[in-house]
This record gives structure tokens, C-alpha cells and sequence, in this order.
């Protein structure tokens, strides 16, 4: 799971991995992956992306978004 939330500051990922490690969730853990309409730049890279449980869940979208 490192490697899923590099582009998060440390201390965004502090909170979720806690929650995991206390609740002992990596065993439940499932990671589905969108593409088609959410597959930004249509390079086959999954951009959209979930880590879930039945305690949590945990959105990435592949873009950030800028105020206008």
C-alpha cells in the first residue's frame, strides 16, 4: 500500500493507516480500480481507485482539483 498514497502529504495517510492497523483491516481490504470515462488522459493507467472494508473507504481520483 505504500506506493498507492506517495502523492498524499504524510500526514493525510497518518490518520487511514492508523484506522487500518487498529482495526486490523488489511485482511478485509479490497481495491477496485476504474477506467473508461475515468481513465484521465486515456493512457490505461488507473487513475480512479478505492481502498475499502466494511470499516472504510478511502477515494483517489487521479487529479487534483484547483479552485477557479
Amino acid at each position: 500500500m505504500c506506493c498507492m498514497h506517495v502523492c498524499f502529504r504524510p500526514e493525510d495517510v497518518a490518520v487511514p493507516m492508523k484506522t487500518i492497523e487498529h482495526k486490523n483491516l488489511v485482511p478485509r481490504l479490497f481495491i477496485p480500480c476504474y477506467g473508461g470515462k475515468y481513465d484521465f488522459g486515456t493512457d490505461k493507467v488507473r487513475d480512479t481507485w478505492l481502498i475499502e472494508s466494511p470499516d472504510f473507504v478511502w477515494h483517489f481520483r487521479g487529479y487534483h482539483l484547483l479552485p477557479a
